[in-house]
């Protein structure tokens, strides 16, 4: 059976337990009320989050060999002239772009979390809201 006719049967389930009494006000109250949970930024921030985190980290590689006949050794060759020229500049970069990039992942959470909690209360507040109109409307009809 899958998950989602699992799902069905329990939303069918608890529906019918609503409409005969069985779960009181405060109950059904209290379910509605959305849970304060912190979830995982790769949750919240969607499939790319993974690439997010892992492009983060910043690498030098050694450049690819030449697959090019009779040229191919001597582009080899260039390519690690040039690696060999450029040590003990790119070091100091990639650790400062990485650096950068790690502070931007930590905004982004940070992001995400704040995101998470607005719609929390905004959901909240929309609650409140509506019961403010149902309770003015019963004031309207002539309740007390």
């Amino acid at each position: 059976m899958s998950d989602e006719t699992l799902l069905q049967r329990a939303r069918a389930a608890a529906e019918d337990k609503k409409r005969r009494g069985v779960y009181s006000a405060e109950l059904l109250d209290a379910l509605a009320e959305p849970l304060d949970l912190r979830p995982d930024p790769g949750i919240a921030a969607g499939g790319a989050w993974p690439e997010v985190v892992r492009s983060a980290v910043v690498r030098v590689e050694e450049p690819p060999r030449s697959t090019r006949p009779l040229v191919g050794p001597l582009i080899g060759a260039g390519r690690r002239a040039v690696a060999r020229a450029l040590r003990w500049y790119l070091p100091p970069v990639v650790d400062q772009v990485t650096r950068h990039n790690r502070a931007v992942v930590d905004v982004l959470q940070e992001h995400n979390g704040h995101i998470v909690e607005l719609h929390l209360e905004l959901e909240r507040l929309r609650r409140r809201v509506a019961a403010l109109e149902r309770e003015l409307g019963d004031h309207r009809d002539g309740e007390p």
